[in-house]
């Protein structure tokens, strides 16, 4: 029998109601910038389909507050996905995403994806770090067809994808889903 791969990997509660929101207060205190609009990511006919509110923060500022998931996300990969990354160095940023109800926030179908010419973004990791509960939301991933991942829809969920996969973040339709983003690269996929 053949092993199938997993397109993710995901934890429940990996940090708590209190840690959620001391890295919030953290990010929304001290973010470096509001993501550029050039880069928010567009179809092919160059409409926006990311529809959000993303805050950047370097690595080294919030990397105290996540470290132990830094240290997890790499072990996963050595464990179950087996791709040759990199660590976060200082340099890096992660995405602070706020999804608004108000204006039914969602994003479209896509790839993760660099231009960087010597690496690609090999995995991408989400944190649920919502503090209340909110409705719709749901992140959707695309292998031999669309699905919803249930298990990435509490506060304190974790997944990790192959950024190569299309997914999808459904609008959403009451309260506030905020999710923190990390992309681990590496070497050219060869």
């Amino acid at each position: 029998m053949a092993r199938i791969r997993p397109d993710y990997w995901y934890y429940k509660n990996v940090i708590n109601k209190k840690q959620i929101k001391e890295i919030n207060s953290f990010i929304e205190k001290n973010y470096d910038q509001d993501e550029p609009t050039q880069f928010a990511a567009t179809d092919q006919q160059n409409n926006k389909i990311k529809n959000l509110d993303t805050k950047i923060i370097y690595w080294a500022k919030v990397k105290p507050l996540l470290i132990d998931i830094h240290e997890l996300i790499l072990n996963t990969n050595y464990n179950n996905f087996g791709y040759d990354i990199y660590p976060l160095t200082d340099q890096d940023f992660i995405n602070y995403n706020v999804y608004s109800s108000k204006t039914k926030d969602n994003y479209g179908w896509h790839i993760d994806a660099g231009d960087k010419p010597y690496k690609d973004i090999k995995l991408t990791t989400l944190i649920n770090v919502s503090e209340k509960p909110y409705k719709g939301g749901t992140l959707n991933l695309f292998s031999s067809g669309p699905y919803v991942v249930n298990e990435f829809s509490s506060p304190g969920d974790m997944i990790i994808f192959r950024s190569y996969i299309n997914h999808m973040v459904m609008p959403v339709e009451s309260g506030e889903r905020k999710t923190i983003a990390l992309f681990m690269e590496g070497p050219l996929f060869k």
